[in-house]
Order: structure tokens, then C-alpha cells, then sequence
């Protein structure tokens, strides 16, 4: 008699009861494409890079000088804390049609709050963005409750 083998590939069939994840965000509730779905790292990318070079510009401008690095990380803290923790979205996340939510309440933006400082640093930080969970939200979304998702 033969006696059951226990064993797996990587091809074989997830285990019974495991969640399955079909698209970005369906564990938070949002749907698959269109208005509100969240993004990947593409257009997330545009927007920072829209935001980057817009904070650069303004620090370099009055400043006259291209040696600006210091200036324009803050230039870009304030734009991001301020038009983002107010409005849900940044110069660049405007351009692209991006927009930043509260995952607890799933509101058309996460509301005026505590939130919208730690965000912006974390965000500054650049590494945060790479660690990424299956939903599309890197540290800084997690640390904050948030979530970028299509306006």
C-alpha cells in the first residue's frame, strides 16, 4: 500500500482557505479598475517625479543656484504635506489623476490630519515606495492608513 506523499510545487494550487488576491486593493475593498482602484508603482512614480522636479523649480528659482538639494527636499516636504493633507493630492498626483484615501473610511481623500507630516517624510525617504505589500501600498501608505488610488 502506498502511503500519501506530502509534498508541493510552486505550480501546485494554493492550500484551501488561503486568500486569493485577483487585482491591487481587493483586500481593501476597492475595485478592480476606474475611479478609485489603487495604482501600481508607475503613475505613482510619475507623480513623485512631477512633484520632485515642480519642488526643485521653486527652490531654485529665488535661490539662483543649482546647488539647491537641501531647499528642495524641503520645498517638496511642505507642497506634499500641505496640498496632500488638504486637498488628498500633490501637484504631480493631480497631473496624473491620482489621489490619496483614508483605508479605514474610504473617503475621497483621508481628510485634514496627523497623517499628512509622517507621510511626506517617509515618502522623501524614497525606500519606503519599494517595499510594497499585494494592495499596491508601500510603508508610508501603511504607516499612515492610506492608499493611492485612481481620481
Amino acid at each position: 500500500m502506498a502511503s500519501p506523499r506530502i509534498s508541493g510545487s510552486w505550480l501546485d494550487a494554493p492550500p484551501a482557505g488561503s486568500e486569493l488576491h485577483d487585482y491591487r486593493g481587493q483586500s481593501l475593498g476597492l475595485p478592480a479598475s476606474g475611479p478609485g482602484s489603487a495604482v501600481g508603482l508607475g503613475p505613482r512614480f510619475v507623480a513623485f517625479a512631477v512633484d520632485a522636479v515642480l519642488s526643485w523649480l521653486v527652490a531654485t528659482i529665488p535661490a539662483g543656484s543649482v546647488h539647491t538639494g537641501i531647499w528642495s527636499t524641503l520645498v517638496f516636504l511642505v507642497e506634499y504635506a500641505v496640498l496632500v493633507g488638504l486637498g488628498g493630492q500633490s501637484a504631480g498626483m493631480r497631473l496624473t489623476g491620482l489621489r490619496v484615501i483614508s483605508v479605514a473610511r474610504r473617503t475621497q481623500h483621508a481628510g485634514i490630519g496627523w497623517w499628512a507630516v509622517p507621510r511626506a517624510v517617509l515618502l522623501a525617504l524614497i525606500f519606503t515606495v519599494l517595499f510594497t505589500d499585494r494592495d499596491g501600498r508601500g510603508l508610508h501608505d501603511r504607516a499612515t492608513g492610506t492608499v493611492v488610488v485612481r481620481a
